[in-house]
């Protein structure tokens, strides 16, 4: 469902010595009943599909999951449905950087291919990552840190400062998905002329403001909470 990881699956398939299967209807359950005839296959797929598939009861062999950051709910259901849940994370500049052959979280991207030479920052001090191929150094604009793989904080343009202070959207959505009242959520910034920029969080949920007020009180810190609420279906 994106050229990215329709590129590695085709590729990754050639160089195994096996034939790809290439999908053009992306209703899940169509997607199972093919995963039926071809059962020890890797699934290639975007995030949502991935998620949506996870909700029927069958399970599935592998599923390389690539093209975004999954929401905390949706890696955690994913990864109940699939024996092998695999990451990867590239560019379209350079490809593929990095895979993980078993993520413990939807931020763990995984290892830089050994072609690559990568500089990045520390889980106290993160930086963009600058991946640098055949002398060739490209700016991924993208937030992360080494330890143990590499772990992706946010989007250098989504990354929110309040006074000074870095707000990661997907730290916010993760404490709003603890509540069970809530179906989705996305986080991102607004201008502010007080504070420079400030958290909004846009929700489906059943839960009233002032619920998912409290429970950001408890579980975040005053400048990661967020000050603008979209209710919406």
């Amino acid at each position: 469902t994106h050229s990215f990881g329709l590129l590695c699956g085709v590729f990754a398939t050639l160089r195994r010595g096996a034939t790809p299967v290439i999908l053009q209807d992306f209703s899940p359950r169509h997607v199972l009943a093919i995963h039926r005839l071809h059962p020890d296959a890797i699934i290639y797929t975007a995030p949502g599909l991935a998620y949506a598939m996870s909700l029927f009861a069958e399970s599935v062999h592998a599923v390389m999951i690539s093209g975004m950051t999954l929401p905390e709910k949706w890696f955690r259901s994913i990864e109940r449905k699939t024996h092998h849940l695999l990451q990867q994370y590239g560019c379209s500049e350079i490809g593929c950087i990095a895979l993980h052959p078993n993520p413990p979280s939807p931020q763990a991207i995984g290892f830089p291919l050994e072609h690559l030479e990568i500089e990045t920052g520390t889980k106290g001090k993160p930086a963009e990552l600058v991946v640098s191929q055949q002398g060739v150094r490209i700016g991924t604009k993208d937030l992360m840190y080494f330890e143990d793989g590499l772990h992706f904080l946010s989007r250098l343009d989504e990354m929110i400062n309040v006074s000074g202070l870095s707000v990661y959207p997907g730290e916010v959505e993760y404490v709003l998905y603890q509540l069970p009242t809530v179906e989705a959520v996305v986080v991102f910034k607004r201008m502010d002329s007080f504070q420079g920029e400030r958290v909004c969080a846009q929700l489906v949920t059943t839960a009233s403001e002032e619920e998912l007020k409290q429970h950001c009180m408890k579980h975040l810190a005053p400048h990661q909470r967020p000050t603008e609420w979209q209710l919406v279906e």
